[in-house]
């Protein structure tokens, strides 16, 4: 007669830790399809294609972008950071120096666009004058993004091949003249030539300048004329808060 407990002879045939085991195992592949499934349904196919792709690339991608970087620092004498870390909590690989005594970050960044992460970069500076106003300069509708800027009064500077090839939001059309002066207004728009072909948006918010653009850039020519138009823009920052 066998005199083992109902418990035991349980245990022996259902094992806890394996129970256990099976049923997290049965939870996670339930939220991974759950997850997928309402992604599918809010964003598309397109969306979980990118996800995919950029999880499974993104590695071998920021290594090359890091490469070009760190060569691009070094000629020029700034200082290049890594990325590190993982997702979510990964800081993005960034170059800071100074140019024209404006110190300056140039940084890896995403734009999501249509329910898909975009690769960007942006490089950005703060005037050394602060000016109290929202200037926002893009090419293309959809790179505008960031609380309030679609409340923002489109304005147009009375200068036609600028006007037509780029947008203006402010909450200021008179300071809108003055921090986007024919020179800086000339530099953007050779963005948009045949050579860059940029889709861009440039921002100056409380004294803070920035330029952001589709595609992780490695060009250096680029790399300096986006250096060169966050200063003059800074420069027309510091210039018009000096004159209020």
């Amino acid at each position: 007669m066998n005199t083992t407990p109902h418990s035991e002879r349980l245990s022996e045939r259902f094992p806890l830790p394996a129970c256990r085991a099976q049923v997290i195992l049965k939870r996670m592949e339930l939220a991974l399809l759950t997850f997928i499934a309402v992604c599918w349904a809010v964003l598309g196919t397109g969306a979980i294609t990118s996800f995919i792709a950029w999880s499974s690339r993104d590695g071998e991608r920021s290594a090359d972008l890091d490469a070009s970087w760190q060569r691009y620092a070094w000629s020029k004498r700034f200082r290049f950071q890594p990325a590190t870390g993982q997702w979510p909590h990964a800081r993005a690989p960034r170059i800071e120096g100074k140019v024209d005594d404006v110190d300056i970050v140039i940084e890896a960044c995403t734009l999501t666009i249509r329910g898909s992460s975009r690769p960007c970069t942006r490089v950005w500076a703060r005037a050394p004058l602060p000016y109290p106003v929202r200037v926002v300069v893009s090419s293309d509708v959809r790179l505008l993004q960031g609380p309030g800027v679609h409340e923002l009064e489109v304005v147009r500077l009375g200068d036609p091949f600028f006007d037509h090839a780029l947008a203006v939001r402010t909450s200021s059309g008179d300071a809108a003249y003055r921090l986007l002066p024919p020179a800086l207004r000339r530099a953007l728009q050779g963005l948009l030539s045949s050579t860059y072909r940029l889709a861009l948006v440039l921002k100056v918010e409380e004294g803070e300048v920035s330029l952001t653009w589709l595609g992780e850039e490695t060009r250096p020519a680029m790399l300096d004329e986006a250096c060169a138009i966050v200063v003059r823009a800074c420069c027309a920052s510091g210039a018009s808060a000096a004159y209020r």
